[in-house]
């Protein structure tokens, strides 16, 4: 398991996992896309937490 991970959705409402070794891989993927979260892993509970994610302009 990597330490990132990159979660989107697709236009057909479906969501999508890709993982990266690197902040620096998921950020590039990330400028790439639109509707897309960046995790990173805690390693200590196990959990996925929000590092970035979108921001809507209303």
């Amino acid at each position: 398991m990597k330490e990132y991970r990159a979660v989107f959705t697709e236009k057909d409402g479906r969501g999508h996992v890709r993982e990266f070794d690197t902040m620096d891989q998921a950020q590039e993927f990330y400028d790439s896309r639109t509707e897309t979260a960046i995790q990173k892993l805690n390693q200590e509970t196990g959990t996925w937490e929000d590092v970035l994610y979108p921001v809507y302009e209303i």
